[in-house]
Parts: structure tokens; C-alpha cells; sequence
């Protein structure tokens, strides 16, 4: 679930904004983002930016979902207009198997397009595999709640023209419109087969195995995608649902408190659920205890602390909050007798590009004064310059302070911190 457990790199220049190290394309003409392909909508708003356009949804479906509940009241308040709709011409009721064969009835004609619809579709029927035009022909029936048609038109794509990943953001987003859920995931696979390393896609996937009730596929897709970028701000929410659906609370708290690290405009909501789970009697060990100071001498660029793992022998590891774990060179974890190789292997962010790693549990982490049981670990072939990392799935169990002129590092269980 962590990543990033080498503290990053310089950045090449120019570099998407949401994908470093790969390099720019376009800039969002709404959030002025440098933007990468992958990155990159074209609407009919020009060109812009995944988050943009989920963000401009998002208020779409917000507005709809508000006039369709105003409807549903007012249909259920109306017997006329219950029996206007359900009832066939003449008065007749219908029989037994009516609304039976209307709800399977998934054809229906063409909605009528006109203006810019009317314009895409009739350049679509001249150049068929134009796959802008398609894109926003697509984009253009979301909006106007043609998921289905939608649909159609892009399979008729595929058939013609063959495959397109940016088509299949809008099929996954139809799919999911329409609550089917099981084309949704098969659509975002898709997405996952060519870009194995697109955390988006993995949350998308989760999303629509979370909506259809499967929570441990949903959950290894959360764990994923965190693990490739750990700055995820909705994600670690998700991930801590999952966790308690599956009869594991106690684990969503590394994900809250990696999230409220990273973003502290989303601590308020991270600090209420974390204090839920810390009250859980299962959960009361997952908090760290004590204080500690660490000296590492004013104007220091490397702050190195002595750690014991697992009551082991002491090893000398950086202190490193660019790291979202407590990260150990395969030599040093075999030298402290951890079974690494049961870890599960997933792929994560590090100073070297994406890469297969080796991610488990520590039993115990102490540091001077300060101790934390059931660590986040990542067990790394070739970690550069140190025996390992001590990173936020430790210390961020601790509240931090840091004084760089003293040059000292403070760590103080959150109890004692909040008296």
C-alpha cells in the first residue's frame, strides 16, 4: 500500500503535473495543469484535464440527481400521473408480465441529436474511425443522458476501427451511469492491461467492485493504486471502508493517517475516523507510544536514527517523511530474519520509477522512547545509500515536530500530545 519510499528525484522539465517523470504534452485550459496523453480530454470546453472533467461530472450528476428525486416525489404524490404513465392505452391494466418485458428491453431508437450532437454524428457517418469525433460524440451524450446510445455508438467503433483507451474512459463512465457493473470493471481492465501503472484506472476499477458489493477486489485495487501514488486524496476513505466491511477496521488506519500527512485540509474528517478506530478495543495497540528525540545536528540533509525491528538487532536507518513506509534493502532484511519473501509483490513508486516490491507487516518498530506495532514494510532488491528507511508508516503515528535550527526531530504519542 505505501510508495514513494525513496524520496523523489529532480523533476525533468516539463513533467505532467499529476505524473512525474512523464513528460507534458498540453496544459488544462481550466486548472492551467501541465498535462501528459494520458492525462489529456478533449471537449468541448478544448482541452482539459481527467480531474477537470470528473469535477465537471460530478456537478452534473449532483443537478440531476436532484431533479430526478424532485420527480419521483411528485409522480408519487400524483395517483393521475401513476396511472397515466403505467397504464396502457384504453384504461387497460397491465398484465402480469408487462413491466417484466419493459425492464429487459435494453434497445431502443436512436435519440434525435441535433445542433453539435447532430454535427459529430454526421461527421462520425463520413469518417467513422475519427477518434476525437467519437470521443466527443460520447462525451456530448453523457451529458445529455444518452449513456446508452453511448454505448452504440463506441461499440461500433471498436468493431470498425478497432480499440481506443480514451473511448473507454466514457464506456467505463456509461456503464457505471447505467449500474452495470460487471461491463464497468471489464471496460477499466481494459485500461489496467495497457497502463499496469495508472493509479486512476485501479480506483476506478475499485469503485465499481466496491458499487457491486465485492469488497476484497475492491480493497487490493485501493491498496494498489495507494501504492503507486500514496497522495491519493479519496482513495485512502475507500480503502478504510473496505477494510471494515471485510472484518478488518484496525488497517484502515494507515491509509487515514498517510491521507491526513499528506493533505491537512482533509485532517478534520481523517482525525474523526481515526479517533472511531483507536477507541476500538482491536485497534488501541495500532497507536504509537511514548516520546522520543532524535538529534541529527543543525544544517544535516540525512537524519539517521538507530531502530529496532521486530526486538531484533539495532539497524541504522534514514528518517525519511518522503518516504510512505518503512522501507529495508533485501540484505538488512534477511540479516533481521524477516520472511519477506511471503510478502505479496505489488507494484509501487520509488526513487527509481515503478517497480515490484515486496510489502508486509512488521511486528514491532521502537526508536529510542517511541514504539509502534503492526508497521507497513517494504522490502526493496536494491535500495541505494542506506540499509533502509524510516518512513510515515511509522512516524506518522507520532505526532511530529521538527526544529531545524536545534536540529532536533520530536516524536510524541498523539494521547500525550492532545494533553
Amino acid at each position: 500500500m505505501g510508495a514513494s519510499f525513496e524520496s523523489a528525484g529532480e523533476a525533468s522539465a516539463p513533467s505532467c503535473g499529476r505524473h512525474p517523470g512523464t513528460r507534458a504534452t498540453a496544459t488544462c485550459e481550466r486548472c492551467l495543469l501541465a498535462i501528459c496523453e494520458i492525462c489529456t480530454s478533449v471537449s468541448f470546453d478544448g482541452t482539459v484535464c481527467v480531474r477537470c472533467v470528473r469535477s465537471r461530472r460530478r456537478a452534473r450528476e449532483r443537478r440531476l440527481a436532484f431533479v430526478c428525486a424532485g420527480l419521483v416525489v411528485a409522480a408519487a404524490a400524483s395517483p393521475f400521473v401513476y396511472r397515466a404513465i403505467t397504464a396502457p392505452a384504453g384504461g387497460a391494466r397491465p398484465g402480469p408480465g408487462t413491466v417484466a418485458k419493459a425492464a429487459s428491453v435494453v434497445e431502443r431508437p436512436a435519440p434525435a441529436m441535433t445542433g453539435k450532437t447532430g454535427e459529430l454524428s454526421a461527421a462520425l457517418d463520413k469518417e467513422p474511425c475519427d477518434r476525437q469525433k467519437i470521443v466527443q460524440l460520447c462525451d456530448a451524450l453523457l451529458r445529455d443522458g444518452e449513456p446508452r446510445y453511448c454505448l452504440t455508438r463506441s461499440e461500433a467503433f471498436f468493431t470498425r476501427c478497432g480499440d481506443f483507451w480514451r473511448l473507454r474512459w466514457l464506456t467505463y463512465e456509461a456503464h457505471k451511469r447505467l449500474s452495470e457493473w460487471d461491463p464497468a470493471i471489464a471496460e477499466v481492465t481494459r485500461l489496467i492491461t495497457q497502463f499496469p501503472d495508472d493509479h486512476d484506472y485501479l480506483s476506478w476499477r475499485g469503485i465499481a467492485y466496491e458499487e457491486r458489493g465485492d469488497a476484497a477486489h475492491a480493497v487490493a485495487d485501493y491498496e494498489q493504486a495507494i501504492a503507486i501514488e500514496p497522495q491519493l486524496a479519496d482513495v485512502p476513505f475507500n480503502l478504510a471502508d473496505g477494510y471494515r466491511k471485510l472484518g478488518r477496521p484496525c488497517d484502515g488506519i494507515f491509509p487515514l493517517e498517510q491521507l491526513s500527512f499528506y493533505h491537512p485540509d482533509r485532517d478534520g474528517n481523517a482525525r474523526r475516523r481515526l479517533r472511531e478506530l483507536y477507541d476500538d478495543p482491536r485497534c488501541s495497540d495500532r497507536m504509537g507510544t511514548g516520546k522520543a528525540t532524535v538529534r541529527f545536528g543543525s544544517g544535516s540533509r540525512r537524519v539517521t536514527s538507530k531502530v529496532i525491528i521486530n526486538q531484533g538487532k539495532p539497524a541504522e536507518l534514514i528518517v525519511d517523511t518522503g518516504a510512505s513506509t518503512v522501507t529495508l534493502g533485501v540484505r538488512l532484511a534477511t540479516r533481521l530474519g524477516i520472511r519477506y519473501e511471503q510478502w505479496p509483490t505489488k507494484r509501487a513508486a520509488t526513487a527509481g520509477g515503478i517497480r515490484s516490491v515486496r510489502i508486509g507487516y512488521l511486528d514491532e518498530v521502537t526508536v529510542q522512547g517511541v514504539s509502534a506495532r503492526h508497521v507497513e514494510c517494504a522490502v526493496i532488491d536494491d535500495l541505494v545509500g542506506a540499509e533502509g528507511l524510516l518512513g510515515l508508516s511509522f512516524l506518522a503515528r507520532f505526532e511530529m515536530h521538527a526544529d531545524p535550527g536545534k536540529g532536533v526531530l520530536t516524536l510524541v504519542d498523539r494521547r500525550a500530545a492532545a494533553h
